[in-house]
């Protein structure tokens, strides 16, 4: 735009008498013309090389849900389990583990702001959210999970978290997110964190919205039905726009199963349309399943635990028994040497103590590979080492 023909047209255009009101030189600053053309221009945005989608969560066919980008909420009626349900999202996140039918990428920074619970109750929550995690997984999610609890905040620290649509709100939660480098923020709830009127359009920060996004850190809100459970969240409508995706919880007839149902899914395609399946789940102390996944009542101590689980019960007993047959040996043999569990081993561990079967003595390909990956994932966390021939614990002595 040239400025100076602007003025003229303007002044030309009205009649002599009346006092124009000119536009500034260039209401953007010192942004050039060409600079303005060029950076907003549709051949630029065509050719401008975007970063990848950082995905929290993902499936086998190269799909993801729940980008760094991505912002949305989690709403339901009362007692419907929104809060144990966002806790161990946070909790999977922050660990590494999978969620439901969906695969954690790996560990995340995340910060879980609560406006509701009572410390205690929050951390009953917590604990049974972590309550089927392995040692190693534990010590991730202490690491890597920040809560702002009003009760913890106040009494340990005497400060108090101002509604989040308030400026100060805003620069509280910005800093506490560039404090821990978060990917993902949980706000629980929009009721009790923010102090606009539900019933009010605009009862949504957009400037916070916005801020988080550019941080690169995906925001999920808890929020409540109304009334009229017909018309989704409580409140003003308008607040869903901006939304990348908007899932109910709802109670069902059945004890402890959940209606799981997207009534927004903004960012579903061919690739990722699982993700975002509406489910029947239910949770079984503290993990929640689909509910054709649920762990039968007299299996919940086997099926239930985690390949991780598995992997450190068959390393540390195998562990055990090498040092009870290594008592006779020379003393020239090391510890690797007695103590080196192989892999194969481990495998067999899993069968024998029926947490696996096998066709003809040969473990299937998934359950070879969730197996790997599991020794993948201890190895990275400190918990074990090892090499193409075997395993050892790192703890032992």
């Amino acid at each position: 735009m040239d400025f100076d023909k602007t003025r003229e047209k303007v002044k030309g255009s009205q009649p002599p008498n009346n006092v124009v009101e000119l536009p500034p030189e260039n209401p953007f600053g010192d942004v050039t013309d060409d600079r303005l053309r060029k950076a907003l221009s549709a051949g630029h945005l065509r050719t401008k090389k975007m970063p990848v989608e950082d995905h929290i969560f993902v499936n086998s066919e190269g799909g993801g849900i729940l980008s760094t980008i991505d912002y949305g909420q989690v709403f339901g009626d009362t007692g419907t389990g929104k809060t144990l349900f966002a806790v161990a999202l946070a909790v999977a996140a922050a660990s590494g583990s999978n969620f439901l039918h969906w695969e954690c990428t790996k560990p995340r920074k995340v910060i879980y702001f609560d406006g509701e619970l009572a410390e205690i109750t929050m951390a009953e929550r917590l604990e049974l959210a972590m309550k089927k995690l392995s040692a190693g997984e534990q010590s991730l999610v202490e690491k890597n999970l920040t809560i702002f609890n009003r009760d913890t905040a106040f009494n340990e620290l005497n400060i108090e978290l101002e509604p989040l649509d308030s400026l100060k709100g805003r620069l509280q939660t910005e800093y506490l997110v560039d404090l821990i480098d978060a990917d993902m923020a949980i706000f629980d709830s929009r009721f009790c964190l923010l102090k606009a009127d539900m019933k009010e359009e605009g009862s949504m920060s957009k400037a916070l919205i916005h801020s988080l996004r550019r941080r690169r850190c995906q925001a999920t809100w808890v929020h409540h039905t109304g009334k009229d459970t017909t018309r989704g969240g409580y409140g003003d409508k308008s607040a869903e726009f901006l939304m990348d995706f908007n899932v109910e919880l709802s109670t069902t007839d059945a004890v402890n199963r959940i209606e799981m149902t997207w009534r927004k899914k903004r960012k579903r395609n061919e690739l990722n349309g699982d993700l975002y399946a509406d489910l029947l789940i239910e949770c079984s102390e503290g993990t929640w399943y689909s509910h054709s996944e649920a762990p039968v009542a007299s299996r919940k101590t086997d099926r239930t635990r985690t390949n991780e689980n598995l992997v450190m019960s068959a390393v540390t007993e195998s562990t055990i028994a090498a040092k009870d047959a290594g008592r006779a040996m020379s003393k020239s043999h090391t510890r690797k040497q007695i103590h080196n569990i192989s892999r194969e081993k481990v495998r067999e561990w899993t069968i024998n103590h029926g947490h696996y079967e096998a066709v003809d003595g040969v473990l299937a390909k998934s359950e070879r590979e969730s197996i790997n990956k599991a020794i993948r994932n201890l190895i990275g966390q400190g918990v074990l080492a090892g090499d193409k021939d075997g395993l050892w614990l790192i703890h032992d002595a």
